[in-house]
C-alpha cells in the first residue's frame, strides 16, 4: 500500500467509522482494523470511539460541526477602526520627563500644597511596620 492511500483526512477517516457503524461493528473492533491498515495516520480509539457513538445516536454528516466565536467580519470592523492610529504620531505619557516626576504630577502636587517625598530605588527587604510582627508571633500556636 502507497504511503498516499494509508495517509487519510479526517472526513475519510469519519466516513469509515460510519460505514463500519452501519455494518454493526463495535468500535474497538473498527479502531483495530483501522490501525491494521492504516498504522500510524489511524485516528486514536478515543476518536473512533466518539465518532461511532455519533453515527450510532443518527448522525448523518462527516463534516465539522460549526465552532462557535467571534465571526471574522468583528476582527475586519476593529482592524479597519484602529488603521491609521499608529501613523499619527506616539504619545508620550510622561510629558519627556523621568519616571514618577512628569510636569503635570509635580504641578498638581504644588497646587495642592503636597510635599514632595523621596523614597529609596528599592524597598527593604522587611518594612518598619515587619520589625516587631516576627518576635510576637513567635509564641503562637497555630491549631
Amino acid at each position: 500500500m502507497s504511503a498516499e492511500s494509508s495517509n487519510l483526512n479526517n472526513i475519510e477517516h469519519r466516513a469509515v467509522i460510519k460505514y463500519f457503524v452501519k455494518k454493526g461493528t463495535t468500535p474497538k473492533e473498527i479502531f483495530e482494523d483501522m490501525v491494521s491498515v492504516l498504522q500510524e495516520s489511524a485516528p486514536s480509539y478515543t476518536i473512533a470511539k466518539k465518532w461511532a457513538r455519533l453515527f450510532q445516536q443518527g448522525r448523518e454528516s462527516c463534516e465539522d460541526d460549526p465552532c462557535p466565536g467571534r465571526p471574522v467580519t468583528a476582527r475586519e470592523a476593529v482592524v479597519q477602526k484602529r488603521r491609521g492610529k499608529l501613523s499619527r504620531g506616539v504619545l508620550f505619557l510622561q510629558d519627556n520627563a523621568s519616571v514618577h516626576t512628569a510636569r503635570v504630577s509635580r504641578q498638581a502636587l504644588k497646587d495642592t500644597d503636597f510635599s514632595e517625598i523621596d523614597h529609596p530605588p528599592y524597598s527593604p527587604d522587611l518594612a518598619p511596620s515587619d520589625y516587631f510582627l516576627f518576635s510576637n508571633l513567635k509564641g503562637v500556636t497555630w491549631s
